[in-house]
């Protein structure tokens, strides 16, 4: 949850790396929902994680490079329930 989102332009890796953040982000809310002892954050967890592996696919766009980021901010503020 810490790294930025990579904002390389129009490199194949670059692309890459930003999948492979989306699918990071999924495995530790996957991780934190084994973890949450309420069943509404273990919900909140499962919902971010969904929202992480639906991104991952068109991260390529500008606009979905912008939606990673606000679901970045809000990920680091469900890392505080």
């Amino acid at each position: 949850m810490e790294a930025p989102i990579p904002k390389e332009k129009g490199a194949t890796r670059a692309a890459g790396d930003r999948t492979a953040y989306c699918h990071q982000q999924a495995a530790e809310c996957a991780l934190a929902a084994t973890t949450a002892i309420l069943g509404e954050v273990r919900q909140a967890y499962l919902n971010i994680e969904q929202a992480w592996l639906q991104l991952a696919p068109d991260i390529n766009s500008d606009r979905d490079r912008k939606k990673a980021a606000r679901l970045s901010t809000v990920t680091e503020c469900e890392g505080h329930l």
